[in-house]
Formats: structure tokens, C-alpha cells, sequence
């Protein structure tokens, strides 16, 4: 996910496309796709959803 803390991989370009070439979306995720999935499980849409796992990974728990 692109954030402060990940700066330092994604400048570095060859460990960055080490990692990009692991996920099948060929990016890295925004935040804002992560909130989506969070706001997703609190509002009442899914309110009767219990104990799942949102995986928001570009596919890699998919293919990995």
C-alpha cells in the first residue's frame, strides 16, 4: 500500500517491482481501497456478516 511507511521500498526500484510482481494487479493499493473494505464491514449492509476476513490484496490470497 502506498504510505509514508512504504516510501522506502517503493524507491528503491528493483525491490519495489520484486513486490509488484507478486500481485496479480500488477500495483500497489491505495488507502483509501483498505478504508473501503473497513467502511464496507461497519455499515449495515453488513450487518450480518460475522467473523469474515476481507482480504484487499490485488488477488494475491487468490493466486498466492
Amino acid at each position: 500500500m502506498h504510505t509514508s511507511m512504504s516510501k522506502t521500498l517503493s524507491d528503491d526500484p528493483i525491490k519495489n517491482e520484486k513486490v509488484i510482481s507478486m500481485i496479480p494487479l500488477c500495483r500497489a493499493a491505495e488507502p483509501v481501497e483498505i478504508a473501503q473494505m473497513i467502511l464496507f464491514f461497519a455499515c449495515d449492509a453488513a450487518s450480518f456478516i460475522t467473523g469474515e476476513i476481507g482480504d484487499v490484496d490485488g488477488g494475491v490470497v487468490m493466486y498466492g
